[in-house]
């Protein structure tokens, strides 16, 4: 049984905005731990800042570890935000062939 019946929207696969990518970083309290802190967003309380954050980081996992799991996704599922991310993490998307 889960705490928030949410909290699944942004796990690896689930439904949605996450559906075949793997999940992000996750933080979880103290803020600063062996030198390494939260990320600035994660603290902000922006909510839409926070999502986007948490679909840029799937994308960046999910292109370095499985980029397999990227020929699944439907290009038009893709914002351009999103292109730019996966270009960055350097698996460029042309819109139709999505395989690396």
């Amino acid at each position: 049984m889960l705490g928030n019946a949410d909290s699944v929207a942004d796990d690896s696969f689930a439904p949605g905005a996450m559906e075949s990518l793997l999940e992000g970083p996750v933080y979880t309290k103290p803020p600063v731990w062996r030198d390494r802190g939260i990320p600035d967003v994660l603290l902000s309380g922006h909510h839409g800042a926070i999502a986007r954050w948490r679909r840029d980081e799937a994308l960046r996992r999910t292109a370095r570890n499985r980029p397999e799991l990227l020929a699944r996704l439907d290009p038009s599922a893709l914002d351009a935000h999103d292109r730019k991310v996966l270009a960055e993490a350097g698996f460029p998307v042309d819109g139709e062939d999505m395989a690396h």
